[in-house]
């Protein structure tokens, strides 16, 4: 036998093992997909490259060479019913994070506005502090300079003092570049 071939019979045995030797993976009924694709599909919408989506849904790849495994990833991430999870996957978490300063201002004039007609003022002015606060109206951090000197021991600063006296002292040319 060619190893091509030895390679694709090991890849589909691979592929059936998780049900047992002869059966097909299930597949879920609604994406038609296998567990290892429904595995892939998540990790790639995760962020994880395609060859690394491949390594966690077969995890015998991670012994194969890396050329195989970009392969078959490829392959997985061409699939369309793979294509078509990802991309619904994708608009879920879309939908998800798609949570704006709009909308939090929406939220609260929703809340501003029942606060009112119940005559409630500490909810009230809990609703109007928190469109401030997305507005960029009230900013509760504190700016802190420091001087790069702060931090230095006496005997560090006298040190630092004396060099800086050596150098104005000194001839230009007398003077490293590195201090200059």
């Amino acid at each position: 036998m060619k190893q091509v071939e030895i390679s694709r019979i090991v890849a589909t045995a691979m592929q059936f093992e998780s049900t047992g030797i002869g059966e097909m993976p299930q597949r879920n009924p609604i994406t038609g997909l296998t567990p290892q694709q429904e595995t892939f599909a998540k990790a790639l919408v995760s962020g994880r490259t395609q060859a690394d989506a491949y390594r966690e849904a077969y995890p015998r790849s991670l012994r194969w060479q890396p050329g195989s495994v970009y392969a078959r990833a490829s392959q997985m991430a061409a699939n369309g019913k793979v294509m078509a999870r990802v991309r619904a996957l994708h608009a879920q978490v879309s939908e998800i994070f798609v949570y704006t300063t709009a909308s939090a201002l929406v939220e609260a004039d929703e809340a501003l506005a029942l606060a009112r007609s119940r005559q409630n003022v500490i909810g009230m002015i809990a609703s109007i502090t928190l469109k401030a606060k997305l507005a960029g109206l009230l900013n509760n951090k504190i700016q802190v300079v420091t001087d790069p000197l702060d931090g230095l021991t006496h005997e560090e600063a006298k040190a630092l003092l004396a060099l800086l006296e050596q150098v104005e002292d000194a001839p230009p040319a007398a003077v490293p570049s590195d201090l200059i």
